[in-house]
């Protein structure tokens, strides 16, 4: 009786590119305190953008403002579900695009 050999050829060549993988120049700490502040650069910059012009709301920087909220929660607590963060991010940015629009108009 033959032995036939099974290989599972995902699992082999994810183990390759595993190994080839070079190993990161920084510690884990450091990285991710790389990734906080670059997120806090980009919501800086969201955060100048106006939410709304001529009394309607500018539906990109809003989303864009939610990302770069829903990215720096990320970067403090990396296993927070996405879909949780964005919404989140999406309801605070949208109230303060409201704010921002009441303020405007008076």
């Amino acid at each position: 009786m033959s032995y036939h050999r099974h290989v599972n050829w995902s699992a082999a060549m994810r183990d390759l590119r595993r190994e080839r993988a070079p190993r990161p120049a920084v510690n884990a700490l450091t990285a991710q305190s790389i990734a906080f502040a670059r997120a806090c650069d980009v919501l800086r910059d969201a955060q100048a953008r106006p939410l709304s012009r001529d009394g309607v709301y500018d539906r990109s920087a809003i989303m864009a403002l939610a990302v770069a909220l829903a990215r720096k929660e990320r970067a403090k607590r990396p296993r927070a579900g996405w879909r949780t963060l964005m919404s989140t991010a999406l309801t605070f940015a949208w109230a303060q695009a409201k704010v921002r629009r009441g303020i405007g108009a008076h």
